[in-house]
């Protein structure tokens, strides 16, 4: 008899906890999505700011960056003690959003939105947005691990079953939003269809449930509805509005259902666990998404002099960039080149892999045929051995700056090699002998990529192009 009073009295403890938890994590989750709501609306300033940096000069004068009066707030640490992995989550997602605040600010006051700096900026934030949703991922895990002491203490009531049921479709509402992100039209109309099953089995259980909690949760089911429909409408329609074209229908599409999620089906769902009692976790907002759209290189940035050119392609051809929206985005940068080549303008390219090799010698930069077959037939695969082909390079650029011309180095490279000192005492060399070495990235791991090759570049003497993240292929 003692024993099962002991198990009484701990079961009440274990529900009393729960209960005490609970209001705290709704709390903190009503901060979240806040603050994801409010980074909402600065996405769409700057892929507004961005779609008119990529446009005419005119409209890019007249175009700013405004943060609408918004401060980062901080975040509810009340009940969570110092070294709590939750408490320090929370932590690091009010520095990223200080963070957001500092560029924001930068954005703010930026004189001319058409240069690199400018275009750096929109990739610093998308980087940033990248760092919070990460750490939303954890502090998600981090909710659900807790809660399930108290979920398995309260039992299967019906209110707990159909709180399990809305659940399932907030998770296929979020399960959506990333194959967006990853451009992924197989999964997404494989998640549409699970949610539409789900849609029809929640609305037919609904019929057997108290007439408070099929009140409550017919807003979950409406705003989960509107989710599918526009899903349905992104794997429909192949139309475009013009000024989406530079980001992709996949950024479009999650621009229109992120904050149906976040503030429809997310926010319903929490306002139903609030009225039922439950105890499982609250929905979290999934963060929006920057894909930063960049011009090719601009000649401007490696023309010092009004003179002819002999530009030094220096090409990653390793197995890192056997990867057909790389080499899309190599080609549109050879095209950019071009557009822009005085009449008497060169290119050679060299390629660099497991070894160096030249692929492509002293044609017209205009070439654009040429130098797209070459292109097409260059085996990317090997090693990313980045010395010798910087060898190869500036061997070739001293001998046409003998020859009177300009010879600056383009390296287009997505930034998987390590940064000895041996190769920035190379990009030093070439800039001593006038042969500015720049940097082109072509890649999608920004974060760790960016500070090496901004380092290589100034080592260089040269331009810093970033060309953005990725096309994607699919939706």
């Amino acid at each position: 008899m003692r024993r099962i009073s002991l198990t009484l009295v701990m079961l009440a403890a274990c529900l009393r906890a729960s209960a005490q938890a609970a209001p705290d994590w709704a709390f903190q989750a009503a901060y979240l999505n806040t603050q994801i709501a409010a980074l909402g609306a600065l996405q769409q300033e700057a892929l507004r700011l961005n779609a008119a940096m990529l446009g005419k000069p005119a409209a890019a004068e007249s175009a700013a960056f405004s943060l609408h009066g918004w401060m980062p707030q901080e975040p509810p640490l009340a009940g969570l003690p110092a070294g709590d992995p939750l408490r320090q989550e929370l932590e690091f997602f009010a520095r990223v959003l200080a963070r957001v605040h500092r560029i924001g600010l930068e954005l703010e006051a930026a004189a001319a939105v058409q240069d690199a700096g400018a275009f750096a900026m929109i990739q610093r934030l998308a980087v940033a947005y990248e760092d919070a949703q990460a750490i939303l991922l954890r502090i998600r895990a981090a909710m659900r691990s807790r809660w399930a002491a108290a979920d398995a203490a309260a039992g299967r009531t019906p209110a707990l079953a159909l709180a399990w049921e809305l659940q399932d479709l907030v998770e296929s509402g979020r399960d959506a939003l990333q194959a967006l992100r990853q451009a992924d039209t197989a999964s997404l109309r494989q998640v549409m269809a699970q949610l539409q099953r789900q849609i029809r089995r929640t609305e037919a259980g609904l019929a057997q449930q108290a007439p408070a909690f099929r009140s409550s949760s017919e807003p979950v089911l409406a705003s989960a509805s509107a989710l599918h429909g526009l899903g349905q409408r992104a794997l429909r329609e192949q139309a475009l509005d013009p000024r989406w074209k530079p980001f992709g229908r996949a950024c479009f599409w999650h621009s229109q259902m992120q904050p149906v999620f976040g503030t429809g089906l997310a926010a319903a769902y929490n306002a139903f666990l609030r009225t039922a009692g439950s105890p499982l976790p609250p929905a979290l907002a999934e963060m929006p998404w920057i894909r930063p759209a960049m011009p090719p290189p601009a000649l401007c940035a490696l023309r010092a002099e009004a003179q002819d050119m002999h530009l030094t392609l220096l090409l990653d051809a390793s197995g890192s960039m056997n990867q057909p929206a790389k080499q899309m985005l190599v080609a549109e940068a050879l095209l950019g080149l071009a557009r822009n080549a005085r009449p008497g303008d060169r290119i050679s390219v060299v390629a660099f892999s497991g070894e160096a090799r030249m692929v492509l010698e002293s044609a017209m930069l205009t070439d654009t045929v040429r130098m797209l077959n070459a292109l097409r037939q260059l085996p990317v695969q090997g090693d990313t051995r980045l010395y010798e082909g910087l060898a190869l390079a500036q061997a070739l650029a001293e001998r046409q700056r003998a020859a009177g011309r300009l010879s600056p180095i383009l390296l287009v490279t997505d930034g998987g090699f390590a940064l000895s000192d041996s190769l920035l005492r190379s990009a030093e060399q070439c800039a001593l002998r006038n042969t500015p070495l720049s940097v082109c990235y072509a890649g999608q791991q920004a974060a760790s990529v960016l500070p090496r090759l901004r380092t290589l570049a100034q080592a260089g003497r040269g331009a810093w192009v970033p060309l953005g993240q990725l096309p994607q292929p699919g939706i």
